[in-house]
């Protein structure tokens, strides 16, 4: 593993994607080196729109991906991380799904296999209702399983990266000469403020003046910044004191009651002057998996069967989506029954729906 100073050079090199994005092949090409990885890929997807905003990878065949988007990607164990992990967490396909099971479902066999992978290790870095994001690995058999220093790494990596991309999508990945930055920042839809460390005004964009005279996230008074929720008055004072080159995210619940997330990038740690982007934001999905694995003792693949009922499928289309056989998938639903003490998949599907916390239910998992 990389030493202390390589580790924080490298982590440079993900905030230098902000403003060049073609540093992400280099970056991902390290990971597979500290990873024993055989290729990794950091994504972001709109799920409604089936639109990619972000797709870069290492070690895959452009084709293979284009099968993955287009046809697998359903079926994929580890996309039961948008209901069961937080951001940031590591995990493995072998969290979600037996080896046996994952070996003979289609994902493996036609995706999976025909390049020689087998385990995959990785973190989400969005999980909205329009959104997801990750960053991921992938070794072959022969490597063996992802261990635990992996898993390490991985949940060390992922924090930077998830700022790095959520930053890169605030500033709408423009890529401009420094002569036309200004005119870009001012037509950027997010608003921006340059902030002195005493939260002093420097300047805004113009976004940045219209969202100060609204006044509901922000405002200004004798040309200081006001944050309007205290918490995040606080989160920003002490990231503005502190010595960091790292930007620092902060979510921000604005008066009107949307939810807004505020970047802070230091531009000039000597004379202490910082940029501040402000965008609204949907939530991020909350963990609703972890709460009905804990109220019934599920596994995270019987929540991957569960999930598809509860908006209408079969226990034939949830099989065809997750790759696994009609028997396999029945079998996880007879489980679940057990579980949760029902006999009919209808009394399955509205006792878990009057358990269900009270969040928006999206596709793809």
């Amino acid at each position: 593993m990389k030493s202390q100073r390589e580790l924080s050079r490298f982590i440079g090199t993900i905030y230098d994607t902000i403003f060049k994005p073609e540093l992400w092949s280099v970056i991902l090409e390290q990971v597979c080196s500290e990873l024993n990885a055989k290729a990794a890929s950091v994504h972001m997807v709109d799920r409604v729109k089936g639109k990619v905003s972000l797709f870069v990878e290492h070690g895959t065949d452009p084709a293979w991906t284009a099968l993955l988007l287009s046809k697998y990607a359903t079926m994929s164990p580890i996309g039961a991380a948008v209901l069961l992990a937080d951001l940031d967490e590591p995990v493995s396909a072998f969290d979600f799904v037996d080896e046996e099971e994952f070996v003979a479902s289609r994902f493996y066999k036609e995706w999976c296999e025909p390049q020689g992978y087998h385990d995959m290790l990785g973190a989400l870095i969005a999980k909205r209702p329009t959104e997801v994001g990750a960053i991921s690995a992938t070794r072959s058999h022969e490597a063996g399983r992802f261990d635990a220093g992996a898993r390490q790494y991985m949940g060390n990596l992922a924090p930077h990266v998830r700022r790095a991309v959520t930053i890169s999508g605030l500033l709408e990945q423009r890529s401009v000469e420094r002569s036309h930055l200004a005119s870009v920042i001012d037509q950027l839809s997010v608003a921006m403020i340059l902030l002195s460390r005493s939260l002093g005004i420097i300047k805004t964009n113009r976004s940045g003046s219209v969202l100060l005279d609204a006044g509901a996230v922000a405002t200004s008074s004798g040309g200081h910044l006001s944050m309007t929720d205290e918490p995040s008055q606080s989160a920003l004072s002490r990231a503005l004191s502190g010595e960091g080159t790292e930007p620092a995210l902060i979510p921000v619940r604005g008066s009107d009651g949307r939810a807004y997330l505020a970047a802070l990038l230091p531009v000039d740690l000597k004379s202490g002057v910082f940029a501040l982007l402000i965008n609204p934001q949907e939530d991020d999905i909350p963990p609703v998996g972890k709460h009905l694995a804990a109220l019934f003792g599920l596994t995270p693949r019987e929540i991957s069967v569960l999930m598809p009922l509860l908006e209408g499928s079969t226990i034939d289309e949830v099989a065809g989506r997750l790759g696994i056989s009609a028997d396999t998938a029945r079998t996880h639903l007879k489980r679940l029954m057990t579980k949760t003490g029902t006999s009919r998949q209808l009394d399955l599907v509205q006792k878990v729906m009057q358990a269900l916390p009270p969040v928006r239910m999206t596709g793809g998992y």
